[in-house]
């Protein structure tokens, strides 16, 4: 059966495979990619006003204060809309099913259980289903998110380039051809990620409830004292990694600086070559990559801070649990004991997803502002630039650049 669905669904890739064994891969031998995700056509959905809805950012261009956070939220909301109710139904309904299912087998394993044998097989299979349907429904999300994340990222990579193509002379010697690189290969690399987490953020504190009621019905008032120690630390957690966006601007500036000086000396590389200047340029570059590596580390640092905590805190609250519980003069079970920690691995395991997705809608919101400032550079006056025609006149033919505004465009590089 796997043999069958393998061969139906991931055959085509093998001609690929053996074209790759015998020679490097051409841009004709790779697949051509969907309609809906050609740079052409979502480059135009973002830049263009569609169906007369100011939804994309030439629309956001004619306010005062122009937001590519907008125009990117008002392409995508539908997408991640749908894509949420179905991250949602299977966190809040299929995954809560397995400790729902659980608790109910649990008392079968009990000494003298009058529990009958086919209600034992009928949980026992709901666990079973609800971990088959979550392994199927969380593959299609992530693969559902990862896609929107892959159009969104291609969106403001062709804005970009269309950008580049017509930024003025003012604007071309404020930005370095080094913050362009940047731009295309670490920020919007950010959405990514950040589609997978971002519907997390409404979905996560749905589900706290739901499974603090499911709690209280068991244990009492001493559920909220687990819940308060899990809040207690994902808070603390939050705050710490909302500082890793601030590192990350830090980042940013400091990889353009480098870039930027980077690219000066390889101009200039025949002046430092002819004056000796090597050992000064070289040791500018290492204080520059040195700034910019120490506050690497300190994002590494919040990183590693973060997984370490997320490692103890069920422990903590299914301590916090049990200790209240006891001291309010109930008795222990092992049963209750393994439904109570499944409710807090839950828990724990959605609270982590959360702080996680507040430091990447963090940094993806850096992100975006660093591309909407490149967005608003000055442009060159396109309506006097001179365009070639068909039939040139003959002082055209000798002329290859035309000045407009003091501004040299060449023919070949206006943007259609």
């Amino acid at each position: 059966m796997f043999y069958f669905i393998f061969q139906t669904k991931c055959s085509w890739v093998w001609p690929t495979f053996w074209k790759g064994y015998r020679k490097d891969l051409d841009v004709e031998d790779v697949c051509k990619p969907l309609e809906s995700d050609e740079s052409g056509r979502l480059g135009d959905m973002l830049e263009t006003v569609r169906l007369l809805i100011p939804r994309h950012w030439k629309a956001q261009c004619e306010k005062a204060k122009p937001s590519l956070l907008k125009a990117l939220r008002n392409m995508f909301w539908k997408q991640y809309l749908c894509v949420g109710l179905l991250d949602a139904f299977n966190t809040i309904c299929v995954r809560l099913g397995q400790s729902l299912f659980l608790q109910q087998l649990l008392p079968f394993f009990a000494l003298g259980s009058n529990m009958p044998v086919d209600h034992a097989m009928y949980y026992s299979g709901g666990i079973v289903g609800c971990t088959l349907l979550n392994v199927i429904l969380t593959n299609h999300t992530i693969y559902w998110c990862m896609h929107l994340g892959l159009k969104m990222r291609i969106a403001c990579s062709a804005l970009i380039f269309r950008k580049a193509m017509r930024l003025s002379r003012t604007a071309l010697g404020e930005s370095a051809s080094g913050q362009v690189v940047n731009l295309l290969s670490n920020d919007v690399s950010r959405f990514d990620l950040m589609s997978v987490l971002l519907n997390h953020l409404w979905i996560d504190p749905t589900l706290t409830v739901v499974v603090t009621y499911l709690m209280y019905t068991n244990v009492g008032w001493a559920a909220f004292v687990g819940v308060g120690t899990i809040f207690i630390i994902v808070s603390l957690l939050s705050y710490i990694s909302s500082l890793s966006s601030k590192f990350r601007l830090m980042v940013a500036l400091r990889t353009d600086e480098r870039i930027r000086l980077m690219d000066e000396i390889v101009n200039g590389v025949q002046v430092i070559k002819m004056y000796a200047w090597e050992k000064p340029f070289m040791a500018l570059i290492s204080n520059t990559r040195r700034k910019e590596i120490r506050k690497l580390l300190n994002i590494g640092m919040v990183r590693g801070f973060y997984m370490g905590s997320m490692m103890i805190t069920t422990r903590l609250a299914l301590f916090a649990t049990l200790i209240t519980y006891v001291l309010q003069g109930s008795h222990l079970q092992a049963s209750f004991v393994f439904v109570i920690q499944s409710y807090n691995i839950l828990i724990n395991t959605m609270a982590g997803y959360f702080t996680r997705a507040v430091s990447e809608v963090s940094e993806s919101y850096i992100s975006i502002g660093r591309l909407q400032k490149f967005l608003e550079y000055e442009e060159y006056n396109a309506q006097g630039v001179k365009m070639l025609t068909s039939d040139p006149s003959p002082e055209d033919k000798s002329a290859k650049a035309m000045e407009a505004d003091g501004d040299v465009a060449l023919t070949s590089c206006i943007p259609r």
